[in-house]
């Protein structure tokens, strides 16, 4: 079963949250760096200083070919930091977490009326049914929230914007650092109670037919670097969701991990000429990295 199912590294799961968790964010008029996705950022002391780098996590050759300011700073860099780094193992490792324990079945779990929607949508992505059956909720969910075309490229060898950055680190002979591990990560989604990871499958099946609509549109506002207008349209999004899960989401995926990926790349940025590239979505508003930096004593500046 493990070698029939090829799961997809987490940054896919950006797409099914994306909405839910940016919602309780301050208005994007009033959201600071909201504008621009390359910040140099430096001690107040003087010392050493490196830059950030808002990623959006896609194969998509518009948004893995750098723009040329960030190159140009990309490669003057003496090491890169990502979130998380991909190691041959990891495939393997990701697929165990998300497998149920032998004796559950998602149709048990979810039900037969839920399982059968769940079927059809697993037809047009190539998700056999004996392994939907074993998928945990918030596994399949993610599973199925994979745009066609990202999906299709992937297949291809495609790599994503975080991978194209490590591969070419590596290519140079420059240290590449993680921000967090794949355990921390899948943690966030394992660690959920079963009845939340229902609600999100229920999200994620209705939301299905119109994932590429708005992955699509996320990149109009990436490559615009309005990461204001991005939230100011996601919070339009998520009218009507579960407030509950909304809150969960926030939490979970961007409020707890920009605080944990702030202090941990503090140690990069003390090598000098460090390149940090995150998920844009961690670097606006009150709580994101960049407001953290700020309140660290960086001195920060828009680069692009």
């Amino acid at each position: 079963m493990l070698n029939r199912f090829k799961p997809t590294y987490t940054h896919c799961i950006t797409i099914l949250f994306v909405v839910l968790a940016l919602s309780g964010q301050v208005t994007a008029d009033q959201m600071p760096y909201g504008q621009g996705v390359l910040w140099e950022i430096k001690a107040a002391s003087g010392g050493a200083s490196g830059h950030l780098f808002g990623t959006m996590h896609s194969i998509d050759p518009k948004v893995t070919t750098l723009p040329e300011p960030v190159k140009q700073v990309f490669s003057r860099a003496r090491s890169l930091t990502i979130e998380i780094l991909m190691t041959k193992d990891m495939p393997i490792r990701m697929a165990r977490r998300m497998m149920l324990p032998l004796q559950q079945r998602l149709d048990q779990i979810i039900g037969a009326d839920l399982f059968k929607r769940l079927v059809a949508i697993g037809q047009r992505v190539g998700l056999p049914v004996p392994t939907l059956r074993r998928l945990k909720p918030w596994a399949v969910s993610a599973a199925i929230s994979i745009p066609p075309d990202e999906r299709a490229g992937q297949a291809a060898g495609l790599l994503p914007l975080d991978q194209v950055l490590q591969h070419s680190a590596t290519k140079r002979g420059i240290p590449v650092f993680g921000l967090e591990t794949i355990d921390e990560q899948l943690n966030m989604f394992d660690g959920l109670p079963m009845g939340d990871q229902i609600k999100l499958l229920r999200q994620a099946i209705a939301d299905n037919a119109r994932v590429s609509q708005l992955v699509n549109t996320m990149k109009k506002f990436y490559f615009a670097r309005d990461l204001g207008g991005m939230f100011r349209w996601m919070r339009r999004q998520s009218a009507g969701q579960d407030p509950r899960l909304i809150q969960i989401f926030e939490e979970r995926m961007i409020n707890a991990r920009n605080l944990l990926m702030a202090e941990r790349m503090v140690a990069r940025l003390r090598g000098g000429r460090a390149f940090v590239a995150i998920g844009a979505a961690h670097l606006p508003g009150t709580k994101g990295v960049l407001s953290l930096l700020a309140r660290r004593g960086y001195l920060l500046s828009r680069i692009y």
